[in-house]
């Protein structure tokens, strides 16, 4: 089943396309507009046995498909995008509806959001390569700083290891992190 989302200073509603759908000022319209801009009887959405489509019915002002000015009637898709004077419309599709063609459905998803690329199979095993580097750098300096002895001087190598490995850890934020950390420790001493 196809239906409009109308916009009207802010306003939405949803308008099924069970017939001609006729958008204008005239209380007779299927969907009335108080709206100067509009003419009596504006824009009409129908379904033509094989598609649907939206014509401008010689108004003044003009009804425009994706930013485009109609001159003739088109094929509407799924999320098209109509205006007509302050008033704002979208048009829908469910995908299921057996009346459409397939070549006028438009995408199966959502049309104003596009799904995200799929890295690629090289992509993946790549980042959890460079991901297994890191956990294994940032354990080996785990180790070194377990294993260095006290005494004179292991403080400042408690410091530039625990520098090094958020470095290495957490990334930029997490070496500001520890560097802020290290130098309190050093005024307060």
């Amino acid at each position: 089943m196809a239906y409009l989302v109308v916009d009207v200073a802010g306003e939405r509603r949803e308008v099924p396309v069970q017939g001609p759908v006729t958008i204008g000022r005239q209380k007779g319209c299927t969907f009335a507009v108080d709206d100067k801009k509009l003419s009596r009887e504006h824009t009409r959405f129908f379904f033509d046995g094989r598609v649907y489509m939206v014509q401008d019915l010689e108004s003044k002002n003009g009804t425009y498909l994706n930013g485009q000015l109609l001159r003739e009637a088109r094929m509407l898709r799924p999320g098209d995008k109509i205006r007509l004077g302050d008033v704002a419309v979208t048009f829908h599709l469910d995908n299921r509806d057996a009346n459409v063609p397939a070549d006028a459905r438009g995408p199966a998803t959502k049309p104003d959001v596009a799904p995200a690329p799929r890295p690629s199979a090289a992509a993946e095993a790549a980042e959890a390569e460079a991901a297994r580097e890191r956990r294994e750098q940032v354990a080996a300096h785990a180790r070194a700083v377990q294993s260095e002895p006290a005494g004179p001087g292991a403080f400042s190598r408690l410091v530039m290891n625990l520098v090094l490995l958020a470095a290495f850890g957490a990334g930029v934020y997490g070496f500001k992190l520890v560097f802020a950390w290290a130098l309190v420790r050093v005024v307060a001493k």
